[in-house]
C-alpha cells in the first residue's frame, strides 16, 4: 500500500495537477495583495518599494514588511560581519551588488552611504527595469545568465551578493567567481552567501542525495521548474548546499577565504568574505 501511494504522488500527472493547483493559489494571494496595495508605497528611507511579484521573486514572501525587514538585517549583517574581518563599508568607495533584486539590500546602503558609488546587476530583466525606474541613484545593468558581463576589469572596492551562490550548480559557480575576480580591484573584498549547515538542517534529504552530499560536499537540489514556477525565476536557478571544506577547495583558485561565518546572514545563510590573490597578497 505504501509503494502504492508513493507510486500515485510521483506521477507526472499528478504533480502536474498538484503544482497548477499551487499556482493558482498563489495567483489569488497576489492578486489580493496588489488590489490592497494600489498606490505605490514607499518605504521609510523615502525609497520606492516593489509591487508583491518582484518581492517575492527576491524574497519568497508577498508581504512588504517582512521584504523591508529582511533587507535591513541582512545589510546589518554583512557591516558586522566586515568587521570581523577588520573591513569597513565606509571605506569603499564603488561598491556591486551582485545579484541586486529589487533593491532589497541596497536601499540600506545608498542611504547610509550616499557618498559611494554604487552599481547594481542582476540577470533579470523586469527586476532591473523597476530599479532603473525608481531608484536613480544607483548604475543599474542587466547581465547575460553566464559571464561576461559589460562591467570593466577592476572596477570596485567591494561586491556583495546575497542568495546567489546559494541557487548555482558547481560550474555556474565557477564561471561567476572568474568574472567577480575580474572585476574587483587588487586590493577589494568579496561577500558571499552560500547554504551549508543552518541550511542543511532544514531539509529532508532522501538517502540518494544524502549519499551524495557526504560524497562531494556539494548538493543541487533541482525543485520547482517550468511554467509553474512561482518565482518566475530560469530553471537552471535551483538550490545549492555546500560545507566550508568545499569552499576552501573550489574557491580558492583566484581568491584567499578571509572570513567564513556560518550561518551569519540572516541565520540561515553563511557568509564567505574573500580577497584577490595577487603578487602582494600570496595564499596561505
Amino acid at each position: 500500500m505504501t509503494w502504492y501511494r508513493s507510486f500515485i504522488v510521483n506521477t507526472p500527472v499528478i504533480n502536474s495537477l498538484v503544482a497548477g493547483i499551487r499556482y493558482r493559489y498563489f495567483l489569488f494571494n497576489l492578486n489580493r495583495i496588489d488590489n490592497r496595495e494600489k498606490e505605490k508605497m514607499v518605504d521609510g528611507l523615502g525609497i520606492a518599494i516593489p509591487p508583491a511579484k518582484l518581492r517575492y521573486r527576491v524574497h519568497g514572501d508577498l508581504e512588504s514588511q517582512a521584504f523591508l525587514n529582511v533587507g535591513k538585517a541582512i545589510a546589518t549583517n554583512i557591516k558586522n560581519q566586515l568587521g570581523r574581518c577588520g573591513l569597513k563599508l565606509e571605506d569603499f568607495q564603488r561598491v556591486l551588488d551582485f545579484g541586486c533584486g529589487s533593491a532589497r539590500v541596497l536601499r540600506y546602503f545608498i542611504t547610509a552611504y550616499p557618498d559611494k558609488n554604487y552599481t547594481g546587476i542582476d540577470i533579470d530583466e523586469e527586476l532591473i527595469d523597476w530599479c532603473k525606474n525608481n531608484i536613480d541613484t544607483v548604475d543599474w545593468h542587466q547581465t547575460p545568465f553566464l559571464p561576461p558581463t559589460e562591467l570593466a576589469s577592476s572596477s570596485f572596492d567591494f561586491i556583495y551578493g546575497i542568495s546567489v551562490f546559494t541557487h548555482l550548480d558547481q560550474e555556474y559557480q565557477k564561471a561567476w567567481l572568474q568574472e567577480l575576480r575580474r572585476i574587483i580591484k587588487p586590493d577589494g573584498a568579496i561577500f558571499l552567501t552560500t547554504h551549508g549547515k543552518p541550511y542543511l538542517h532544514t531539509l529532508e534529504l532522501d538517502k540518494l542525495q544524502s549519499l551524495e552530499f557526504q560524497k562531494n560536499e556539494f548538493l543541487f537540489i533541482k525543485r520547482e521548474s517550468g511554467k509553474y514556477r512561482l518565482d518566475g525565476l530560469p530553471d537552471f536557478y535551483q538550490t545549492a548546499v555546500q560545507t566550508q571544506n568545499q569552499i576552501q577547495k573550489a574557491w580558492t583558485d583566484n581568491f584567499k577565504i578571509i572570513g567564513f561565518f556560518e550561518g551569519a546572514v540572516n541565520q540561515i545563510q553563511d557568509a564567505v568574505i574573500l580577497k584577490p590573490l595577487n603578487v602582494n597578497n600570496e595564499q596561505s
